[in-house]
């Protein structure tokens, strides 16, 4: 059976004890192999290396970065600008923010979205690793990759000191992150809980598959709402549903009855009776 490598000497074997000390060796590790196969790129056996600058800063320029990261102990996600700009000024103190930001626009940006350097770029065999001449960026990849190695033995001497507690927590924090640690370190630090509170082992637990499937239960439907449930949501529903009886146009009756008589008093209570005086008089005339 074939051993997991996680880096050129390590297996995923290394980090089973969630040491720290480990992480930082594999770390090492991981860094140095990728410096490597860059000097292998300016090698005598290479036939090409007359012109391995280029390919040799796209495997480089991403240190400053990655550094600066471990050294905050989150990823720059939104901040590449700042992170790369500080880390690589902490190097290279003799230019000023600006121009870190401006070797960050021209390079690094150039490199890893468009695979080329940006016009004001310059490439050559000069005396020093990094140098400005007018307004162009003169870079001498060979002496660079030289100055990145010094910086990372620098970088691991801090990181191995245990007196720099704040810079070996951000580191493992973020090597557990990008690792996906997260959880190994939790548990590490928490106490295991009781006996008792255990859970019980997998095998004890019923299948899903096999147990008997439940009966299908009888779905409550919506009763149907009647038409006084209906009435009673109208605006008008406490008004009495009353009607007029009809009136028969021919012979003066409500369904069939006859109306009262005019002498009735209890039909026209408010009516008279004509007098003997008014009834005399009007036959004398």
């Amino acid at each position: 059976m074939s051993r997991v490598m996680i880096s050129p000497r390590f297996g995923l074997d290394k980090l089973s004890g969630n040491c720290i000390e480990d992480k930082i060796d594999v770390f090492a590790d991981r860094v140095t192999n990728m410096l490597d196969q860059a000097s292998i790129l300016f090698s005598d056996s290479n036939p090409l290396r007359e012109h391995a600058g280029l390919a040799v800063l796209t495997i480089i320029i991403p240190y400053f970065e990655m550094i600066a990261q471990y050294r905050a102990g989150a990823e720059s996600e939104k901040k590449s600008e700042k992170y790369f700009s500080s880390e690589f000024k902490r190097h290279f103190d003799f230019l000023t923010l600006r121009e870190s930001k401006e070797f960050y626009s021209q390079v690094r940006c150039g490199l890893l979205h468009g695979w080329f350097h940006r016009g004001k770029v310059v490439l050559w065999d000069g005396p020093a690793a990094v140098s400005l001449w007018n307004d162009l960026i003169c870079v001498t990849p060979q002496l660079l990759l030289v100055s990145v190695r010094r910086f990372f033995s620098s970088f691991l001497d801090e990181l191995r000191n245990p007196m720099n507690t704040v810079l070996r927590r951000n580191f493992e924090q973020l090597f557990d992150q990008i690792e996906g640690l997260e959880n190994a370190s939790a548990n590490a630090s928490s106490p295991s809980p009781p006996p008792s509170s255990l859970p019980s082992p997998p095998s004890a637990r019923p299948i899903p598959s096999l147990v008997e499937p439940r009966a299908p239960q009888p779905q409550l439907l919506r009763p149907r709402r009647s038409r006084e449930h209906r009435d009673a949501r109208h605006p008008h529903a406490h008004r009495p549903r009353h009607r007029p009886r009809k009136r028969d146009r021919h012979h003066g009756a409500a369904h069939g009855h006859p109306p009262p008589s005019p002498s009735s008093s209890s039909a026209f209570p408010f009516a008279a009776a004509p007098s003997s005086s008014s009834s005399a008089s009007c036959s004398t005339l």
